[in-house]
């Protein structure tokens, strides 16, 4: 629960992608197994574990608006930032050196990454089903 920390262990991954994969919400997920719902849509986000039918594709944003998550700011990535993330990390570079070239946190950088991953993926499964 929040404030409190928990050990993420195997069995409780496996509890958590059988559950999301049957389309449970972070929110269930979270009260069985004592996590923050944050946390459950983290390690999901991380290991590309999505509910039977994913959320259609939304258009990515031009224009940048700063949203608020908790006593902080959040500046979320433009497109040209997601361009030159996805520039440096097909050079090879780490998180920590990634978050450096574009004024991030490492976590951010890899949240983006995986995001921008199961973007790829959905638009690829979008177009096999229209061509089926």
């Amino acid at each position: 629960m929040p404030g409190q920390r928990s050990k993420m262990t195997d069995e409780k991954l496996a509890i958590m992608e059988e559950m999301r994969e049957r389309g449970r919400s972070y929110g269930a997920i979270a009260r069985r197994l004592q996590l923050s719902p944050g946390a459950v849509s983290w390690h999901c986000l991380i290991r590309g574990i999505d509910p039977p039918k994913p959320p259609c594709l939304r258009p990515i944003p031009t224009r940048p608006v700063a949203v608020r998550r908790g006593n902080h700011f959040v500046r979320p990535f433009t497109v040209d930032e997601d361009r030159r993330l996805l520039a440096l990390e097909a050079q090879g570079l780490s998180f920590a050196e990634l978050s450096r070239q574009l004024g991030r946190k490492p976590n951010s950088i890899r949240g983006r990454l995986a995001v921008l991953a199961r973007r790829d993926e959905r638009a690829e499964q979008a177009r096999a089903e229209a061509t089926a």
